[in-house]
């Protein structure tokens, strides 16, 4: 019977350590099931519980102090938030949360990073959340948006050295995984609202950002029209066809149809149109 429970905590400590490969900076909560089925989350809790209670073998502890186990168990909510930091770090490295940002699980990240910021200086925040925080380069002093900025107008300007003549869409995600099209929504919005610097105002004109989107959405169209023919000489978009950048083709076509139809459309459109073969 001793070999079979030495058997059982060394599969249970093999799966902690996989589980730390895995996540290097957090620990499981206390509900965490582990792929195998293993209730990896109660096990670190029980283990905790022994120890408390001096029933803990002392070599088990050992082998836990070397992978760096909390013998505290670390806080569920906080827990949970800052995995979503990690999941937010992994799908943007050059950036950190926003004020505004709202997580995969619908938390108010941005705020949550703000709270630990004021509870450190305050001296509330426990060691261990620190620590983890330090780990992954939580920057204490930093104001997330002019980080987040900074990186938004530099993927915005590599975007334009490649495609000098359209537009990101609102839903443009870039290959690395950068929500491009959204950063260039909240420029709009933050204008509209008053809450965005002249500098960057300034900044943003000079590569001649287009504030009013719709307006500039005809020559984006346009080639993506001439770029379909291309590959598809025999057919016209369906009216559901989106293209790769989310730009709903077909609904356009559509609509510009109806337009030359009644005539709403500059002539030189609708003149560009019929040269690439569009008839109403």
């Amino acid at each position: 019977m001793p070999k079979l429970r030495d058997k059982r905590w060394n599969e249970a400590y093999a799966s902690l350590r996989a589980y730390k490969r895995c996540h290097p900076h957090a620990w499981p909560r206390r509900d965490y099931i582990a792929p195998d089925g293993r209730r990896l989350g109660e096990w670190c809790h029980n283990v905790r519980s022994f120890r408390h209670r001096g029933l803990l073998a002392p070599e088990r502890g050992r082998r836990l102090d070397a992978i760096g186990f909390p013998w505290r168990a670390p806080a569920g909510p906080w827990q949970a938030r800052f995995e979503d930091l990690l999941h937010f770090r992994k799908r943007h490295p050059a950036a950190w949360p926003a004020k505004s940002h709202v997580s995969r699980t619908r938390a108010r990240l941005g705020l949550w990073c703000r709270e630990q910021r004021r509870a450190r200086r305050w001296g509330t925040l426990r060691s261990e959340h620190v620590r983890q925080l330090d780990a992954i380069g939580f920057p204490w002093n930093q104001v997330p948006y002019e980080a987040n900025w900074e990186k938004g107008f530099g993927e915005l300007a590599r975007w334009r050295r490649s495609r000098p003549d359209v537009w990101p869409l609102a839903r443009y995600v870039t290959p690395g995984l950068y929500e491009l099209g959204s950063w260039c929504h909240k420029q709009r919005q933050r204008r509209r609202k008053g809450g965005l610097s002249s500098a960057r105002i300034r900044r943003l004109d000079e590569i001649g950002f287009p504030w009013n989107l719709k307006a500039d959405l005809w020559p984006e169209a346009f080639n993506a029209l001439r770029a379909f023919r291309r590959v598809h000489r025999r057919a016209w978009p369906s009216v559901s066809y989106v293209t790769p950048g989310g730009l709903k083709l077909g609904y356009w076509l559509n609509n510009a149809r109806v337009r030359m139809r009644s005539g709403m459309m500059p002539r030189e459109r609708a003149r560009a149109l019929q040269r690439i073969g569009v008839r109403f």
